[in-house]
């Protein structure tokens, strides 16, 4: 099972550089058969790629079948490159539900929510009136992959509306913060990859809370 096999920390942290570099679903395959001892196995193939871009084993399970070469390796590649590229100056931590309905009293209303434009996706943020120094954010990618490569939007052009959109995340959730620092926060993604026949239908959720004194700093040498 992959909760009993051991992941190498390093090659999550490169496999993540190669998201963030707009590296493809085979690419990112090919990466973790070359750097595990089963080389062939897909059971650490898919646990590789479900912890480094967060992504839950049965929204990824469908790979088994292709391992990346097919059209939903190009279709889950958008929710890798998603995981990647949020999380370019974000340590995660652990989401807790109760946490955040403790900050809102159980009052939450999305139509209280800020709005920033990204093409393709929304980045929305709001403060709890409880809490004023508290930040939630949440963004949101969706598009569509034909079955057939031909038809559809470049993948180029997907990966650069989900960098567009991860970089207004940064800069909801990380002001003030000089470049090259990073920010410990809870976060939650979610990722539905539904098969609608002649398409892929992709949609990618993320859900990020800052609270009061938590401050970006600067990583330690060597920290990835």
């Amino acid at each position: 099972m992959v909760a009993q096999t051991v992941l190498d920390s390093s090659l999550i942290h490169e496999l993540r550089e190669m998201a963030r570099g707009g590296a493809t679903t085979r690419q990112l395959v090919d990466r973790v058969r070359g750097g595990t001892e089963a080389h062939a196995a897909v059971i650490p193939i898919l646990g590789y790629l479900s912890k480094a871009f967060f992504v839950s084993l049965p929204t990824i399970l469908p790979l088994r079948e292709d391992l990346g070469t097919g059209a939903f390796g190009r279709a889950i590649q958008i929710a890798f490159w998603f995981g990647a590229a949020l999380t370019r100056s974000v340590d995660v931590e652990p989401w807790d539900w109760d946490r955040f309905w403790a900050k809102f009293s159980g009052s939450f209303s999305a139509e209280e929510l800020q709005s920033l434009p990204a093409a393709g996706g929304r980045v929305q943020f709001t403060r709890p009136s409880m809490f004023p120094q508290d930040l939630y954010a949440r963004v949101l990618f969706e598009t569509y992959i034909d079955k057939s490569e031909a038809f559809g939007p470049l993948g180029t052009e997907l990966f650069e509306q989900v960098r567009q959109l991860a970089t207004g995340f940064h800069e909801v959730l990380m002001q003030p913060a000089p470049n090259g620092e990073r920010l410990s926060v809870p976060m939650k993604f979610e990722y539905q990859v539904e098969d609608q026949g002649p398409k892929f239908h992709v949609v990618c959720m993320a859900h990020a809370l800052r609270e009061k004194g938590v401050q970006p700093t600067k990583p330690a040498a060597g920290a990835r």
